[in-house]
C-alpha cells in the first residue's frame, strides 16, 4: 500500500516537473536554423529591346485535357488557367530612313505590330480536378498548360490584338510625338497605310510653351 502511494506521488511529481520544464524550454532562446542559398549569376547575353507594349489581354480559360486510351480509363485533368497576351511595336527597327518630312507632316514608317508576349499566370492558375491520372498527373498537367498557352495565342490573334495594337499606336504614341516635334505625325505601318483622318495635328504654340520657373 505504501509502495503504491509512493509510486503515485512520484508519477505526479514527474508530470509536474515535466510541465515546468516544457514551459521553461518554450521561452528559452534556442538558436534558429538558418537557410543559406548561394548563387553564381553570369550575364550570357545582353539584348537591346525597343518593343513598346501597347495592348494587353487578360484571359481565363477552363481547360479539360485528357489522353484517349484503348483499354484503360482515359486520364484527364481540369484546369482553371489565367494568362495574358501582349501586343507591341518594335521601335528598334526604326532609323532615320523611316522618318520623312512631307510638307509640314512627319511620316514615320513603323513595322507591323506583333504578338510579343503570351504567358500563363501560374500563380493564379490551379488544377481543379484529376481522374485516372495515377502517377502521370504532373506530365498531364504540363501538357494541359502547354495546350492552354497555344490556345491563348490563337485566341488573342482571333480577337484582333494586332489591329488593336496598331490603333493604339496611333492613338497613344502619335500625340506624344506631335507634342515633342511640334509637327503633325502620321504613322505608316509595314503593310497598312493609315488614312488621312488619323493624322494628328501639331499642338498650338500656347500648348508648347513651358512655364518659367
Amino acid at each position: 500500500m505504501i509502495k503504491r502511494v509512493f509510486l503515485i506521488i512520484l508519477s505526479i511529481a514527474l508530470v509536474v516537473a515535466g510541465g515546468i520544464l516544457l514551459l521553461t524550454l518554450r521561452d528559452f532562446p534556442f538558436p534558429h536554423a538558418e537557410t543559406e542559398s548561394e548563387h553564381h549569376l553570369i550575364v550570357q547575353q545582353m539584348e537591346r529591346i525597343g518593343k513598346v507594349e501597347l495592348v494587353k489581354y487578360h484571359y481565363q480559360d477552363i481547360v479539360r485535357h485528357e489522353i484517349k486510351q484503348t483499354w484503360l480509363p482515359d486520364p484527364k485533368v481540369l484546369l482553371v488557367v489565367q494568362g495574358e497576351a501582349v501586343g507591341c511595336v518594335d521601335f528598334a527597327q526604326i532609323d532615320s530612313t523611316r522618318i520623312q518630312l512631307v510638307g509640314d507632316t512627319l511620316e514615320i514608317d513603323l513595322p507591323d505590330p506583333e504578338l510579343c508576349h503570351v504567358a500563363i499566370d501560374h500563380r493564379n492558375s490551379r488544377v481543379f480536378d484529376t481522374e485516372y491520372t495515377l502517377f502521370s498527373t504532373a506530365e498531364l498537367v504540363d501538357e494541359a498548360y502547354r495546350a492552354a498557352e497555344r490556345e491563348l495565342e490563337l485566341a488573342a490573334l482571333r480577337s484582333g490584338i494586332i489591329e488593336q495594337t496598331r490603333d493604339q499606336a496611333q492613338t497613344f504614341l502619335a500625340p506624344i510625338l506631335a507634342t515633342i516635334s511640334g509637327k503633325p505625325v502620321k504613322f505608316r505601318f509595314a503593310q497598312t497605310v493609315l488614312p488621312p483622318q488619323h493624322t494628328w495635328p501639331a499642338p498650338s504654340p500656347d500648348m508648347r510653351k513651358i512655364p518659367a520657373d
